[in-house]
């Protein structure tokens, strides 16, 4: 339903298509159940997610967090829900409330892909807000949870992306408060309309502005690790390590479990 000029999804997928809520609910216990006590709700473009069945993504949350499935011992089990990805601009009040009001059962992280940081770039990329809509959106989110993280994907080298461009990418990533950021290098996709576009980006160029990108996004995430001392989450541990609600890689000693 959005299609990104460097994207072949929406061609290989077709349109959004939702699960029902019950269906997935459902899904989530019997995971539960099996012993899983982290569940993530993933998809393509989850933000969309009950569009086509009058419905929307909050309710859908909602829904999963309420199920309590009970173990052997009578007890209710404890398990958490992480949302993957999700457009940033498509984050409502009503999710972020929901976020708010049950840390235990959804996760503080959020997965927000922002493309690129320079509103030309995002216009040549068929983005669908700007650089301000997106910094909004953070800074609402931010306002209403505990020390959140903002995770996301970045794609350098995009066509006729120049030096000031991605300085402005850079700085916004930094303005957005980014914990951990995935970069990818632009290449082109045949059937997509970035294919054959002009002003290609010099390899080594785009090269050099993805390493740029990572140095910057590991010192933000260390600074983002020190804001965390003394704080109290929970880990998903697998073996003597894992995973926090903030998305946060935590080892464990193995006399102290």
């Amino acid at each position: 339903d959005k299609a990104c000029a460097f994207c072949i999804i929406p061609k290989v997928r077709g349109k959004s298509r939702s699960r029902p809520a019950e269906e997935l609910a459902a899904e989530v216990e019997r995971l539960v159940l099996a012993g899983h006590v982290e569940v993530v709700l993933c998809g393509i473009h989850i933000g969309h997610w009950g569009l086509d069945i009058d419905s929307d993504i909050a309710s859908l949350l909602a829904r999963l967090i309420a199920v309590a499935p009970v173990g052997e011992d009578g007890r209710p089990i404890e398990w958490r829900l992480r949302v993957s990805s999700i457009e940033a601009t498509e984050v409502t009040d009503e999710m972020v409330a929901l976020m708010a009001d049950r840390p235990d059962r959804i996760a503080p992280h959020l997965h927000m892909p922002m493309q690129s940081g320079s509103d030309p770039v995002l216009k040549a990329m068929n983005r669908w807000y700007t650089v301000a809509e997106y910094l909004e959106s953070c800074d609402r989110i931010r306002a209403r949870l505990d020390r959140p993280a903002f995770t996301a994907d970045i794609l350098v080298g995009f066509p006729g992306e120049t030096d000031a461009q991605f300085a402005e990418t850079l700085a916004t990533a930094e303005a957005a408060g980014f914990t951990k950021v995935h970069v990818f290098p632009f290449s082109a996709r045949p059937g997509t309309a970035a294919h054959g576009m002009g002003g290609a980006v010099d390899p080594q160029a785009a090269r050099a502005r993805r390493a740029a990108l990572s140095e910057a996004a590991a010192g933000w995430e260390r600074d983002f690790r020190r804001s965390l001392e003394g704080a109290r989450d929970r880990v998903v541990l697998e073996g003597f390590a894992g995973l926090s609600g903030r998305y946060q890689r935590v080892s464990v000693a193995p006399e102290d479990i």
